[in-house]
């Protein structure tokens, strides 16, 4: 890497970093742990070519790359390495096998196998194409492959893209691909009308432990190289004018002021006039549709395995327990017609103390976490494929068990 990179990285946030796929201390120590592994394990294989690292070094690779005639599928399974050639397809990413590297228990990086030799430039391009945008880091390692004098395309739009975020941080290696405009990393490609996605849902009641166990796959998944989003919602939130306009009927109908999700989350028994006859079914409903609509646009600009910190059970579960009053059989038909539907789901169980102990001071007290699990009770069971795992087992085995499931996703 150049000194002007070197500094570039230096000054930049710690999310601005994760953002751009710059790799963090850890991932480095990860990836020469990682390195050594696969190289005395195609040793012991007689796998005579090297692993082909990131033209940036090994720190920088999630994903080295070998030529090898045939792919010892049963001795890499033997080491504990999980194959996640299915998944990687999937995404958007070709390759002839690519294999989760297993060290201590630990995803390390990944190893894939190539058909004849590694493309470096193709597999940059693939990868951005993948994750729908150019990164700090597709640009730096573009740009180190050009100072190599490594033959690029004529026309790409990840070059292009690459180029004018070059340009913004005053370098011209790349400077022949450039539009003319200044970009920031990430920059975002054109999005395709049927972007490769897999969706994987943690599901549980607040302080079940999902986002803990979502950023710790997420974290695996970057470790092998797999683009990841985010979907993070609920009903009720992202209302925007909507609480305005209700907080104005409630004054003039002098209507107790509180916010319906802090009365139920007190009181999960209490009747609320603004829940009951047409005006709660109305609420409900503009609820309903904001939720649908805010839901659909995060996965409409997903790529990769989309995380959903949430999803259909939790939806019709936190319509039943806040939004009860009236008939809300219209509300859960879009609600289950407007969630995107998740080849992997996962259902954290947790008892009731556990999930209070976990979120102390929290909104919902012990009552509503456990009418929240009455509910969830009630439709569990019309979720196709679900995993219910122990919530109450250590973060680091929920993680495990959900990377394993998500790792069989077939192409």
């Amino acid at each position: 890497m150049s000194e002007k990179a070197g500094e570039l990285v230096t000054r930049a946030s710690a999310v601005y970093l994760q953002r751009n796929d710059v790799p963090t201390p850890q991932q480095v120590e990860q990836r020469v742990v990682a390195l050594a592994e696969i190289t005395q394990v195609l040793g012991a294989l007689d796998i005579s070519d090297e692993p082909h690292a990131s033209p940036l070094g090994t720190g920088w690779t999630d994903v080295f790359h070998v030529s090898a005639e045939s792919v010892p599928h049963d001795e890499l399974a033997a080491l504990g390495w999980v194959d996640v050639t299915g998944l990687t397809r999937r995404c958007g990413l070709s390759s002839r096998s690519r294999w989760a590297v297993i060290v201590d228990g630990r995803v390390m990086a990944a190893l894939c196998f190539c058909e004849g030799a590694h493309d470096p430039v193709a597999s940059i391009i693939e990868r951005a194409r993948a994750q729908g945008s150019v990164t700090l880091r597709d640009m730096l390692e573009l740009r180190a492959l050009a100072e190599a004098e490594t033959p690029l395309p004529a026309v790409s739009d990840v070059l292009t893209a690459a180029a004018d975020i070059e340009i913004s941080v005053d370098s011209r290696v790349l400077v022949k691909w450039t539009s003319g405009r200044r970009l920031d990393a990430p920059a975002a490609l054109p999005v395709k009308r049927h972007r490769p996605r897999v969706v994987v849902a943690v599901g549980g009641v607040d302080g079940a432990g999902k986002s803990s166990v979502l950023e710790g796959l997420r974290t695996d998944l970057v470790a092998i190289g797999i683009p990841t989003s985010r979907v993070w919602l609920r009903p009720g939130m992202g209302l925007g004018s909507l609480v305005a306009l209700a907080s104005k009927i409630k004054r003039l109908r002098r209507m107790d002021q509180r916010p319906g999700v802090a009365v139920v989350a007190s009181a999960p028994t209490s009747e609320l006039a603004s829940r009951r006859g047409v005006m709660g079914w109305v609420w409900s409903s503009a609820v309903t549709a904001s939720f649908v609509r805010g839901l659909r646009q995060q996965h409409r600009e997903s790529s990769g395995v989309v995380l959903y910190d949430r999803h259909l059970a939790d939806a019709l579960a936190t319509l039943d327990v806040v939004y009860a009053g009236s008939n809300l059989a219209l509300q859960r038909s879009a609600v289950r017609r407007g969630v995107p539907q998740a080849e992997v789901s996962v259902f954290l169980d947790v008892p009731v103390d556990v999930a209070v102990a976990r979120k102390p001071g929290d909104l919902l007290g012990a009552s509503a976490v456990e009418r929240q699990i009455e509910a969830y009770e009630t439709v569990l069971p019309a979720i196709a494929g679900l995993h219910r795992l122990d919530g109450t087992q250590p973060i680091e085995e929920s993680v495990r068990q959900t990377f394993e499931l998500v790792a069989q996703v077939a192409e």
